[in-house]
């Protein structure tokens, strides 16, 4: 199990009591810190392998998301009368700490088999989570990162006559196409109003970012030149070619070909004898050598034969 000297993760779960069902849960979520103060009858240690499971009392868990800084936390169960207090002093401390980053965490919770106890009022307006829509379709070389909406809400009206709102996790937007994109952009997308809502906007800013990948080539059968060799001697390798792999952005290394990649050995100041030296290489710049097979030939000079 990890301990608290580990630091946290931006986004903390908060349990009064761990149970393995929570453990086998995290694995399929957001990768999170899980706070806990006790372990339930069922608890599991194979369970934990993998994630980030820390046990503290109430106290120090506040104190936990104090010292570290928490974009997300998650709250479990919050009105349950054994965790309301730790719930309580943790979302207070949160808060206190946002205060001094200038930066609002987002403090979120579940519950199970409940129903909403503030239920909206017919017609109240809801602010609601905008998520993106990214069709991942990419030209080769280039890999997306993520995507974000701004505005993150969308102000969701009730469209039925009763004035009722039906339950809403997030506002879609239609999808953006990424045909062709091979760098970060922004574009206006077109929010799609769920069933039986209105939408106060229509649309909002998507950033989408996008970046290059990195590509590797093997060279095989490179011939392997000789240099400075003294006139008129006879020189032979062990070894006539080398197998090159190189690395880099794909956009660099993607079109080379055998022309761009020359490897030889250099003999100057050798004498006769056979001597073993390393294979170097020339490529173009900003790529990286990653392996060269063999990186050691035998070199042999001979005198050259008096007829």
């Amino acid at each position: 199990m990890s301990t608290a000297r580990r630091p946290l993760a931006r986004r903390v779960r908060l349990y009064r009591a761990l149970r393995t069902a929570h453990l086998e849960r995290a694995h399929q979520l957001d990768p999170a810190s899980i706070v806990f103060v006790e372990r339930r009858y069922d608890f599991d240690d194979q369970v934990v392998d993998g994630l980030h499971v820390v046990q503290a009392s109430p106290i120090g868990a506040a104190a936990l998301v104090a010292r570290q800084p928490i974009d997300v936390l998650e709250v479990n169960e919050p009105l349950m009368t054994s965790s309301l207090s730790m719930t309580a002093l943790a979302v207070m401390t949160v808060r206190a700490r946002d205060r001094l980053r200038r930066r609002r965490a987002t403090v979120v919770t579940y519950a199970i088999a409940n129903s909403d106890p503030w239920p909206a009022a017919p017609g109240t307006a809801l602010p609601t989570r905008v998520r993106h829509g990214i069709e991942h379709i990419l030209p080769p070389g280039v890999e997306l990162v993520g995507g974000s909406a701004d505005p993150g809400e969308a102000t969701i009206r009730s469209a039925t006559l009763d004035g009722s709102l039906p339950p809403v996790s997030a506002v879609l937007t239609e999808p953006v196409d990424l045909s062709g994109q091979t760098q970060s952009f922004t574009t206006v997308a077109r929010l799609v109003a769920p069933a039986g809502t209105s939408l106060a906007q229509t649309s909002v800013e998507v950033t989408v970012t996008i970046r290059e990948v990195s590509a590797e080539k093997v060279f095989g059968a490179v011939p392997i030149a000789v240099q400075n060799a003294p006139e008129g001697w006879e020189v032979t390798l062990s070894q006539p070619t080398a197998e090159v792999r190189l690395t880099g952005r794909y956009t660099l290394v993607h079109p080379l070909d055998a022309s761009a990649v020359m490897a030889y050995v250099d003999v100057q100041g050798l004498g006769p004898g056979t001597h073993r030296l390393p294979v170097k290489v020339v490529y173009p710049p900003e790529i990286v050598e990653t392996a060269i097979d063999p990186a050691m030939v035998e070199v042999t000079i001979s005198l050259p034969e008096i007829e």
